[in-house]
């Protein structure tokens, strides 16, 4: 569907277009490169002019299959705008082996995953503002883990995560009160101390059932609470 047209001046980054549809910010755009390439751009501002808007447009990459390229040449000038397609969204944003976080704004009927793997197999950070949903995808995440059956350690100095609820882990929590710095343990001895048996690891990658593994994370100190049952975590609430 074609939405509106390409005008102003256009690099390998950004683009401009006027349309008189209306139209959401963050919403998703296909548009053509000057080597005929389909582009994927997401809108980034939205500016009325009388009877028309002109959006602000931020280049993501050249579509090839279900992948996302670096765009190296720059956006047609003149050139369609396109709405993204259904499909190819679905496909960009669906992993198989990951866990679904939420949808897109824009398009509830486009579901987004993370790569569970790639989560859990590196460092990663949270971030946003005030207000900006940090806990809550923390949460999502924790729960579609505990869906897939996965361990998880909670240091929770808040108490943000205490009436984390889900029927995936309902009983398996089981709050701790942290009276040892974890940052001096091995991680063998922290599996000891929160009750992760070796012969139920063992057991579970015979079965197939280990998701992903984690790197060696840096020390630090922490301190807070550890739940794994419900009855637990209902009387420190």
């Amino acid at each position: 569907m074609i939405i509106g047209k390409i005008v102003g001046e256009t690099t390998a980054s950004e683009c401009q277009f006027k349309t008189d549809k209306k139209i959401r910010f963050g919403e998703y755009v296909m548009v053509k490169n000057i080597d005929d390439e389909n582009v994927l751009g997401v809108i980034r501002n939205i500016k009325a002019s009388g009877d028309h808007f002109i959006c602000s447009v931020k280049v993501l990459g050249v579509l090839k299959g279900n992948k996302l390229l670096p765009n190296r040449s720059p956006i047609v000038y003149g050139g369609d705008v396109c709405l993204g397609d259904e499909e190819i969204l679905k496909s960009l944003f669906y992993n198989e082996k990951g866990i679904k976080i939420g949808h897109l704004l824009t398009r509830e009927s486009i579901n987004v995953y993370l790569d569970i793997d790639k989560l859990v197999s590196r460092h990663f950070a949270v971030l946003a503002v005030t207000g900006g949903g940090k806990s809550n995808t923390v949460a999502v995440i924790c729960k579609e883990l505990g869906r897939k059956n996965g361990t998880l350690i909670i240091f929770d100095p808040h108490g943000e995560y205490m009436k984390l609820h889900h029927e995936s882990i309902e009983m398996k929590m089981n709050p701790l009160t942290a009276k040892i710095d974890p940052s001096l343990l091995s991680p063998n001895e922290l599996s000891d101390l929160i009750g992760i048996d070796e012969e139920d690891k063992k057991k579970a990658i015979a079965e197939g059932r280990l998701i992903a593994k984690g790197l060696p994370a840096a020390p630090g100190a922490v301190s807070g609470k550890v739940v794994f049952n419900a009855d637990d975590a209902v009387k420190l609430a």
